[in-house]
């Protein structure tokens, strides 16, 4: 009972909080015409390889991201090796 009357309080305050936002129409403009500032900053973009070299960018952007992957690898399994009561851990 005390349940249902806490289930049907939250209820009534995310109704009350919905109720605050006016209705959604159409898609804003903005968001249909999206594609066309991609594709213009795309293109202003594509003339930097002269002075930037991105197959090194890349490189070293995907040897960075692999570190960090790893490291979090064995941050987890250290983690989950932690959970057994007889391994030990914190």
């Amino acid at each position: 009972m005390i349940t249902e009357w806490f289930l049907s309080l939250a209820g009534g305050f995310i109704t009350w909080l919905i109720g605050l936002f006016p209705p959604a129409t159409a898609v804003p403009d903005w968001i249909t015409s999206a594609a066309g500032y991609v594709q213009n900053v795309i293109n202003s973009g594509a003339g930097l390889g002269a002075w930037i070299p991105w197959p090194l960018v890349i490189g070293v952007g995907g040897f960075q991201l692999a570190l960090w992957f790893g490291l979090w690898s064995v941050k987890v399994i250290r983690w989950l090796v932690g959970l057994i009561p007889t391994m030990g851990g914190g």
